[in-house]
């Protein structure tokens, strides 16, 4: 089986070379020694990175571009060390849990019925833009993942790649936080923070795209010549509102705590 497995540049340049059938020296060879750079000032308006490095490396050594699955990093914050023994659950079978923890923080510092009211008018967006976006969040199943990377060392350069960072906060615990902090004057998401772990859950996808290889050589490509990742790294997926199941999981990690739960004991 091919399995594309960005877990580390070792991982990355391993199932490359499974895939395509071309040699891990060739492939770090024909990085090296190609210059980007030089291309884009003779061809300002070509089109992206990883695009280009598709292109070339296909003229280069006509590899096999199909595999039979994808490894996937799905990137979440948690309260409690959880081995996701139901699987990766879509936005709707979490959100009631995600209020519940959340109010546990603050309990003693608004009442019961002013928590309810604070949440009726966050789901009918009358809390301002951040309101507005968790009704748009929760509205359709384009938004309700769960989500993942392909390549896990994108999940720390969130800034450099232009992606939301869901180690930081997940983008509808933000909305709620930045909300509560304007209704009643309380930093909720300093107390989030300090209570929950930075969470990578590492699955298996049935997905093959030629594109996500030109993705994927770019990020060597970046590695190779040290320089940033951007958003030419960028890789997403989306379950559209479908679970996860639990023995697709292959491990959990909790990045503080240095906690690694293997994907057997799932």
């Amino acid at each position: 089986m091919k399995v594309l497995d960005c877990e580390s540049f070792h991982t990355t340049l391993l199932s490359l070379e499974s895939i395509t059938h071309v040699k891990q020296e060739s492939i770090l060879s024909f990085l090296n020694n190609f210059d980007m750079d030089d291309f884009y000032y003779r061809n300002p308006l070509y089109g992206s990175g990883d695009e280009l490095l598709l292109l070339k490396f296909k003229n280069e050594f006509d590899p096999v571009t199909s595999y039979d699955q994808s490894n996937w990093f799905h990137l979440t914050r948690l309260y409690k060390n959880d081995d996701f023994k139901d699987g990766i659950l879509p936005l709707v079978d979490v959100v009631e849990d995600k209020w519940d923890k959340l109010y546990s923080l603050i309990s003693d510092k608004v009442s019961t019925e002013e928590w309810t009211d604070f949440r009726k008018n966050m789901e009918i967006g009358a809390l301002g833009p951040h309101s507005s976006l968790y009704k748009f969040r929760m509205s359709g199943t384009d938004f309700k993942g769960p989500y993942a990377i392909s390549i896990k060392e994108t999940a720390f350069v969130s800034d450099q790649i232009r992606n939301h960072d869901y180690l930081a906060v997940p983008e509808i615990i933000k909305d709620i936080c930045f909300c509560f902090e304007q209704t009643f004057g309380y930093d909720l998401f300093k107390e989030y923070t300090k209570n929950s772990e930075p969470c990578i859950v590492k699955f298996k996808a049935e997905y093959s795209h030629p594109n996500l290889i030109g993705k994927v050589l770019f990020y060597l490509y970046q590695r190779v010549h040290e320089k940033e990742l951007n958003s030419n790294c960028k890789s997403n997926y989306n379950a559209n509102g479908n679970k996860i199941p639990p023995e697709d999981i292959l491990k959990v990690e909790y990045l503080n705590m240095g906690t690694i739960i293997d994907g057997s004991a799932v």
